[in-house]
């Protein structure tokens, strides 16, 4: 993670913190329910690198996709989460995001990707696919009228992709355009803490994190890192408006050096959150 996404991510729990210290319980109007849906505009910026390795060729170019490969480093998108509630402690949760990205500019070097070496004068267009869905369940083991804090047990199905496009050097022939793409996936477990707190009428504090690091998981190691905060003021009995931060950081490398395909992916991204919550 780099250390703007650092320093995002320190300020994104003290300003929650400070709220809860500042909150007077007497103010709190707890909501218990038994479904909610979050939909969130988010504004992230991004910090993502690659490796496609060969078979042929050996082991790829570390490229960094925003510094290297010119693709945009700040996008807008759309982020859902879904609760249900199982039990007096306990709640169902399901959270989905999915980003594209592209570039096109020229390295100023040669790079292996793939089965294919791009010349270092030649323009290339990057495109970049990350999704990222969990399926996880919330159990509070301190709950009262105003607050709660509970474990949960995610599992988060990863999938980034990224291709590439551009003028390849090619032995005793012209050069030719061709167009390499590489794709990592998996499910990912992850452990993670959350609470709730009601900070005054209408108005519900919530934080959450979920982490996991692994040394092998079917030939592959890494770790998966997902923070968020938010406020909600509902308006309505069963409609509030939320601001909020979130950070995500996605790391994966193939254990096998002689493994084929895009055996090193690492994606982060964090940003502000602005949305609606409905609840029943």
């Amino acid at each position: 993670m780099t250390r703007r996404c650092r320093r995002r991510t320190a300020c994104a729990w003290v300003l929650p913190l400070a709220l809860l210290v500042a909150a007077s319980p007497a103010a709190a109007q707890p909501r218990d329910p038994g479904f909610e849906l979050r939909a969130d505009l988010f504004r992230a910026s991004f910090d993502s690198a690659v490796r496609f390795d060969s078979r042929q060729l050996g082991i790829g170019t570390d490229l960094d996709l925003e510094r290297d490969l010119a693709v945009a480093d700040e996008s807008d998108l759309l982020r859902a989460e879904l609760l249900f509630r199982t039990g007096r402690r306990s709640r169902l949760t399901i959270d989905y995001t999915a980003f594209d990205r592209e570039g096109e500019g020229r390295v100023g070097r040669t790079f292996r990707f793939g089965d294919s070496t791009f010349r270092a004068d030649a323009d290339v267009v990057t495109r970049t696919e990350t999704s990222f869905a969990a399926l996880g369940w919330r159990y509070a083991i301190y709950q009262d009228d105003r607050s709660e804090l509970g474990l949960s047990l995610s599992v988060a199905w990863v999938d980034i992709s990224a291709s590439v496009t551009g003028l390849v050097v090619v032995q005793g022939g012209p050069s030719i355009a061709v167009e390499e793409r590489g794709d990592a996936e998996g499910p990912v477990p992850m452990l993670g803490l959350h609470g709730t707190w009601w900070l005054g009428r209408g108005l519900r504090l919530a934080a959450a994190g979920r982490y996991l690091e692994i040394d092998d998981l079917d030939g592959w190691g890494g770790s998966a890192l997902d923070l968020s905060a938010r406020l909600d003021w509902f308006f309505l009995d069963h409609l509030g408006v939320g601001v909020g931060y979130s950070a995500t950081r996605l790391e994966a490398a193939s254990n096998d050096p002689a493994d084929d395909g895009l055996t090193r992916a690492e994606s982060s991204f964090d940003g502000f959150r602005i949305g609606l919550t409905v609840v029943f």
